[in-house]
């Protein structure tokens, strides 16, 4: 888990020819300069015990015209912990806006973008697999779901806004194509589930994944990650403000 491996999603590279059915933290663009925040928990079993916990933010750090084209700088940053051991990863994107306009079904352009994997590691050039919006990303960007059902339930966030209660959830399967070095015999089984709110900048309040892949019948990954907002607000600022 090398690329991207704070964010603990290296293995999805999403694609296929599903019907849109939009799913992914982002769900539209706000104002210039404003953030979320999330807490983030993810939790495998396999193919060693592990956990992590910490604060995951989406921020809009940019907007800049570029081939006659409306665009935005876009920064997720990390914070967590796992095992004891601080992590503190930061990955920067340049999106085109139009394919988060309403009734889009157009999946995210990244054009190009940036990532430091450590507090004290060097800023590099993310690689053509995270460029790709049906690819890891597309859990973030969109991304496609098949099966999509609602969600019987209602959830209800407390966090330092007050309190939503949301009853629009919906849980959806998504297509997995883990690349061409992928091993023989891979099988995978990945739930995606939304909650979305339009009081939350970027329009998610809360998402879940739960993935199983397994490769000659044998479990090679068993994981769950969820994300709660936790709070929002303006005044962002890049933490590669030198990488554009």
């Amino acid at each position: 888990m090398k690329k991207l491996a704070a964010l603990s999603i290296a293995v999805f590279a999403v694609s296929g020819p599903a019907a849109f059915a939009g799913g992914g933290l982002l769900q539209s663009l706000p104002k210039d300069g404003t953030w979320t925040k999330y807490y983030m928990e993810m939790k495998a079993e396999s193919p060693r015990m592990m956990e992590m916990s910490g604060e995951f933010t989406i921020k809009s750090v940019g907007k800049v015209t570029e081939d006659g084209k409306s665009c935005r700088w876009i920064e997720i940053e990390m914070q967590g912990e796992e095992a004891g051991k601080k992590k503190h990863h930061v990955i920067k994107f340049l999106i085109s806006e139009e394919s988060f306009k309403p009734g889009s079904k157009k999946a995210a352009e990244i054009l190009r973008g940036w990532k430091r994997e450590d507090a004290d590691s060097e800023v590099k050039e993310i690689d053509e697999m995270e460029k790709n919006p049906n690819g890891m990303m597309a859990i973030f960007f969109g991304g496609n779901r098949k099966d999509v059902k609602k969600l019987k339930d209602a959830k209800a966030i407390d966090y330092q806004k007050g309190k939503l209660k949301i009853t629009d959830g919906t849980s959806g399967k998504l297509s997995l194509d883990l690349g061409a070095n992928a091993p023989q015999g891979i099988k995978y089984d990945v739930t995606q589930s939304l909650w979305p709110h339009k009081t939350v900048p970027f329009g998610t309040a809360a998402m879940e994944l739960k993935m199983v892949i397994t490769i000659k019948d044998k479990v090679a990954s068993n994981m769950k990650m969820k994300f709660t907002v936790q709070n929002h607000g303006t005044g962002a600022k890049s933490l590669l403000p030198e990488k554009n």
